[in-house]
């Protein structure tokens, strides 16, 4: 069932807007989203804030083509379970408030909770030094275990991250390699791309034949 208390909001992140932080993202759409004046709800107490959740994180130099972003709206006091506001409202006020790089995709009532996210789609692009074929030392590093040194509050932990990656496909042309993964996105489960691209470059012979690499998350699965 549709919820009509919010309106999902999915954008493209791309270009200079790659290398700004979640929280300076978030900022930034709290002020295009007032720009816009798109009746937004509140938080309750002393310090309110517009109320909108996001999916998933993005690490700063990753782009997107597929973010989510869950905006609570105000609803008509003397109509319950009516909006303000509908999505096709929504993309009118928001479209010429868009800076580059931050791409309108689509605008709707959502149908599922982000807590039913269960992967995410990823496409790394990779210039390497030189012609050698590595698709094979790569699949065959991505078809056992593959540990890697995860941070967290509650201290560092070496992990196998190979059961959160659910599927990959390794191809390359010449110097230029694609590897398309996808990680497990759910709730405490959620698998960082760069921690897969670390773990690869363990093995020497992916280290020395890496050079320069760009992420681009292309879907979102519930």
């Amino acid at each position: 069932m549709e919820n009509k208390n919010i309106i999902r909001f999915e954008f493209a992140k791309k270009g200079g807007l790659k290398y700004i932080s979640h929280l300076d993202l978030q900022r930034a759409i709290v002020r295009i989203i007032k720009r816009s004046s798109i009746p937004i709800r509140y938080t309750q107490g002393f310090n309110p804030h517009p109320k909108m959740v996001f999916a998933l994180t993005l690490s700063v130099g990753c782009e997107s083509e597929c973010e989510l972003l869950d905006v609570y709206m105000t609803m008509d006091e003397s109509r319950p379970n009516v909006p303000l506001y509908t999505p096709e409202e929504f993309k009118e006020a928001i479209l010429p408030n868009l800076p580059e790089g931050l791409d309108f995709i689509n605008a709707y009532y959502p149908s599922r909770p982000f807590t039913d996210i269960k992967n995410a789609i990823y496409e790394i692009a990779v210039d390497l030094k030189n012609e050698v074929d590595v698709t094979d030392l790569l699949s065959s590093l991505l078809s056992q275990p593959l540990f890697v040194l995860k941070k967290s509050k509650a201290g560092d932990k070496v992990i196998d991250i190979k059961p959160l990656i659910r599927d990959y496909d390794v191809k390359q042309k010449e110097n230029q390699l694609t590897l398309t993964l996808t990680l497990s996105a759910a709730q405490n489960e959620y698998l960082n791309p760069e921690l897969v691209i670390t773990a690869l470059k363990k093995e020497e012979a992916v280290l020395n034949s890496f050079d320069y690499y760009t992420i681009t998350r292309k879907k979102i699965l519930f």
